[in-house]
């Protein structure tokens, strides 16, 4: 969780690369994970797939790593329960992610998603109360966060474009 994002960016300041450390939202129950974050290697997000019913169930992330054309699945980030949907980014950029709560503050209950070219996925959910607007200014080097039977926390890791 947290310590290990300080322990990340630690090794990144020594690297000289500049990361930043977007989140986490919801809460810290289920098991940890990490996907990167990836800072001498490019990593390009090709597509995210959630699945969800009560609350968002799981996430996936399909991704080409290096530049040279291979494409990578990610485990699967809790459980693959419920509705799923598929944001295709194979040519867009995400911008803007919007995170909206849950009935307890520990759990992700909505997320939509927009694009540089002006598309939006979502919200997968009802969004009640305050939504969280996350701007992504930079390219994503990652993503982490907290999983078991829902997705409980999710967080960014970014580099500066």
């Amino acid at each position: 969780g947290t310590i290990r994002s300080l322990e990340l960016l630690q090794a990144w300041h020594k690297l000289g690369e500049k990361i930043s450390i977007l989140g986490p939202w919801g809460g810290e129950s289920g098991q940890a994970w990490a996907l990167g974050p990836f800072h001498d290697t490019p990593f390009r997000l090709l597509k995210i797939t959630v699945w969800y019913g009560n609350a968002v169930d799981g996430l996936q992330f399909q991704y080409e790593l290096g530049g040279d054309g291979v494409i990578i699945d990610s485990p699967l980030y809790g459980k693959n329960m419920g509705t799923s949907a598929e944001i295709p980014l194979v040519d867009d950029e995400l911008t803007v992610i919007r995170v909206g709560p849950g009935v307890g503050p520990d759990i992700i209950a909505a997320l939509t998603f927009f694009t540089n070219n002006g598309l939006f996925y979502g919200p997968y959910l009802r969004e009640r109360g305050k939504k969280l607007k996350v701007e992504l200014n930079g390219s994503i080097a990652g993503f982490f966060g907290h999983a078991s039977n829902h997705v409980y926390g999710l967080g960014i890791y970014m580099k500066p474009k």
